[in-house]
């Protein structure tokens, strides 16, 4: 926004935003003091009237010889056993753990030449 000094009539670059209620403003060089308001923003324009909406569209007509007779998809099938996986998983879990504690017995040397904090184990185990 450009605003004059009413007195001295210097020119002064002022962001509107700085004006928007009105301020006191004073002059650098002859320091004269006045009131300055800012100005109206210009009315907004008048809305325009909404286009008519177009008329809806035929549906084509359908493609000869595409048409297919409707097929349903049947829901898929529960499994006959559902506790027979469960079992053998719980299976494979017991037979893994009882071979890492027979490992864990008969490589009793090995396991703790390898690391001496576990001969506590084995003699809590009785098997020193």
């Amino acid at each position: 926004m450009r605003i004059l000094c009413p007195q001295c009539q210097a020119a002064y670059e002022v962001p509107e935003r700085l004006i928007a209620g009105g301020r006191v403003l004073r002059c650098v060089k002859c320091r004269h003091e006045w009131r300055e308001e800012a100005e109206a923003p210009p009315p907004p324009p008048p809305p325009k009237p909404a286009p008519e909406p177009a008329p809806p569209r035929p549906a084509p007509p359908p493609i000869p010889g595409q048409h297919r007779a409707h097929q349903p998809i049947d829901p898929p099938r529960p499994s006959r056993r559902p506790g027979l996986a469960l079992a053998a998983a719980w299976a494979a879990s017991a037979l893994a753990l009882a071979g890492l504690v027979a490992a864990i017995l008969a490589y009793q040397a090995p396991i703790t030449a390898a690391w001496p904090p576990a001969a506590r184990l084995y003699v809590l185990l009785g098997k020193a």
